[in-house]
């Protein structure tokens, strides 16, 4: 999960799985390069990966994380690198994880927004108060949670996690008291604290790369890998948020604390 997660520059993924699990990963020396190789991997491949310039080839398309055959020498314009092969090691009858061919709507196993670009801790880096929590839908779709703490807040939140999304397409800011996991309770949001006409700001010449299928072949062919983001603001409007209509359902920890309680002879949906 954390091998392809986006984690800051000059951190591996070694320490970053070490930080999850509380304790160190263990870890053996590869024989042939020398490199650290987790030490109970189901595959591991050691090999060489020479400049593109000495070696490269054409490869491609894949079924991508947009859910469409893109990427490898289709989506760049160029060959792509290879590696060289000296070593495979294996367990007996190991299991290759993978989400191939990655439609979006499939079931994912890897880490949620929290722990990539535009997470929590990338948003307090960039001295944004008060952030709850993150969710990320389908790639395409980052909605951070916040509580409100003065005018400007959510704008200001939202241009920071434009700065950190690559790909985007929706930014959805939400009140503390949505999930932003819980898409149901994202749309809730968007549909009754976002007024189409105030509230949707566009984002022009957004961070994107050459896997958006709405990219035209244009732009990618001559590296111009930009896109627009969508903005809703789905918050409570700040100068009046003391007397916005009050919430209809009960508070969270008390639905929870009711399911915990009855959901042995009630049949809960999900909340």
């Amino acid at each position: 999960m954390v091998s392809h997660s986006k984690i800051p520059w000059g951190h591996t993924e070694l320490e970053q799985i070490g930080g999850l699990r509380g304790r160190p990963l263990e870890v053996i020396k590869g024989p042939i390069t020398g490199l650290p190789i987790p030490a109970h991997a189901e595959i591991a491949i050691e090999g060489e990966v020479p400049p593109p310039k000495e070696e490269a080839r054409d490869e491609g398309p894949f079924g991508e994380w947009p859910g469409y055959y893109s990427g490898g020498t289709i989506g760049t314009g160029e060959p792509q690198p290879v590696i060289r092969v000296k070593a495979i090691y294996y367990r007996n009858n190991p299991i290759i994880h993978g989400d191939a061919p990655m439609w979006p709507g499939a079931r994912r196993g890897g880490l949620s927004g929290g722990a990539g670009r535009g997470g929590v801790a990338d948003l307090a880096r960039a001295g944004i108060q008060d952030v709850v929590a993150v969710g990320n839908h389908m790639g395409y779709i980052r909605v951070v949670a916040i509580k409100q703490r003065y005018p400007g807040h959510a704008q200001q939140a939202a241009r920071a996690v434009a700065s950190v999304t690559r790909n985007g397409r929706w930014i959805v800011i939400v009140d503390e008291d949505i999930d932003p996991t819980n898409f149901s309770e994202v749309l809730w949001a968007m549909t009754t604290r976002a007024e189409p006409a105030k509230d949707i700001e566009i984002l022009r010449n957004c961070w994107s790369t050459p896997l958006d299928p709405l990219m035209p072949p244009d732009k990618r062919d001559s590296g111009d890998h930009t896109n627009s983001l969508a903005v809703f603001y789905a918050v409570r409007p700040f100068h009046r948020r003391d007397i916005f209509p009050k919430v209809s359902r009960s508070p969270q920890d008390l639905r929870m604390k009711m399911v915990e309680k009855y959901k042995s002879i009630l049949p809960f949906p999900d909340l």
